[in-house]
């Protein structure tokens, strides 16, 4: 010890921090001492891991190529990493137990029996494969899967017939505590809307959402609502519907394919007490319109702003990304679609600057006019990106 001490180790193992970030960090050859007071990491030891450590006025923020991990505080003259104190589930790590099940997943799901060769040549570290598991993935990719027939009669006009199905996730939560999604599928057009539930009650409501959007955008009603009988819609809801949209039930199937891609959606902002350590980020609305080509308003836009620019490197964002495609890119596009008689399609994302995911912790003022009454002092955490921060682009 630092007074020339020496005390007895009785044990040496692996330890997981559970940060507040929603991250892991593993810990191995921790050296249990029940004579020390404290529990102490080396700032050396994470350093020959990668991680990078930035000290900033009694905070201490820690990240590993340029993704954020977590924080911590001067306390007593030593930093505090910031943990958990519950059993949340977490959602990734930032250093990664070995273990024969990690390894037989990196290497393609690889059988225990070239697992235990690769070990005897060194190739892989010693592990322990008494606590080897049944891998599902392997089960179910043995399993035979009937082809499906082709559909000759598709509808001819949009919102026809819409496909819709509920599944859950299998017991794995997502990040916003998600359990289920729900699907709707335009039988003419094949376009798919995805979304995220908590409880499997909340099918009606999505489905109403769903029904709104998508008929005030094509200008027309749907006409039929073809599902399984897996009793997603209720009776009583069923005959509020409106009777344009005739509800066609087919025989439940076993299993429902999964949606190539999703999108989480929150409706409710979450307002919460600033955390300490942490500094708030103002932002303002900018409203524009919209013209048509006479010069006629077509419509009225409202965008959220935040004021990005006072963000700090290493801190609230670790790297930045351009927001548009330099000229030369895209006439190297352009030059090789010529030489090769390729046809060049252009399109647009809509919002495609909300749709990034946030690995740091940034909280913002609430917005102007929308204030929860008697919440006034609380701030909002954000989960993606909005217009104005560093990470927008990404």
């Amino acid at each position: 010890m630092g007074n020339s001490s020496s005390f007895e180790v009785l044990g040496k193992g692996k330890v997981l921090l559970k940060l507040t970030s929603s991250k892991t960090l593993a810990l191995n050859n921790v050296m249990y001492v029940p004579a020390l007071r404290r529990n102490l990491i080396s700032g050396c030891l994470l350093n020959k891991a990668c991680i990078k450590l930035v000290f900033e006025i009694d905070k201490l923020v820690l990240s590993r190529n340029d993704d954020y991990i977590g924080k911590g505080f001067l306390n007593g003259g030593l930093f505090v990493i910031e943990t958990q104190l519950n059993e949340n589930k977490v959602s990734t790590s930032t250093y990664i137990v070995e273990t024969v099940d990690m390894w037989h997943a990196r290497l393609g799901h690889m059988n225990i029996h070239s697992l235990k060769k690769m070990m005897k040549m060194n190739i892989l570290p010693k592990l322990d494969i008494t606590n080897f598991n049944k891998c599902e993935i392997c089960v179910e990719a043995k399993h035979a899967k009937p082809h499906f027939k082709s559909v000759s009669n598709r509808k001819t006009e949009l919102l026809e017939l819409i496909h819709t199905d509920l599944a859950d996730f299998r017991n794995t939560e997502s990040k916003g505590g998600k359990h289920y999604y729900i699907t709707f599928v335009d039988d003419f057009s094949r376009y798919t809307k995805v979304y995220l539930l908590r409880t499997k009650d909340e099918a009606e409501k999505f489905f109403l959402i769903y029904k709104a959007e998508v008929e005030n955008q094509f200008d027309r009603r749907i006409k039929r609502l073809r599902s399984d009988r897996g009793g997603e819609y209720g009776s009583n809801f069923l005959k509020r519907l409106d009777s344009e949209t005739q509800i066609e039930k087919l025989p439940s199937t076993s299993s429902s394919v999964p949606a190539r891609s999703s999108q989480e959606i929150e409706f409710e902002p979450r307002r919460i007490d600033l955390p300490r350590g942490f500094r708030t980020i103002s932002n303002k609305w900018v409203f524009r319109k919209k013209l048509r080509p006479d010069g006629s308003i077509q419509k009225y836009k409202a965008m959220l702003v935040v004021k990005g620019f006072t963000q700090k490197f290493g801190i609230d964002f670790f790297d930045t990304y351009s927001p548009v495609t330099k000229i030369s890119t895209i006439r190297a596009l352009f030059a090789l679609a010529s030489i090769h008689k390729l046809h060049v399609h252009q399109m647009d994302v809509k919002t495609a600057f909300l749709n990034g995911e946030l690995d740091e912790e940034i909280y913002m003022e609430q917005p102007l006019r929308f204030e929860a009454p008697g919440m006034e002092g609380k701030v909002c955490r954000l989960k993606k990106s909005l217009y104005g921060l560093k990470q927008a682009p990404k």
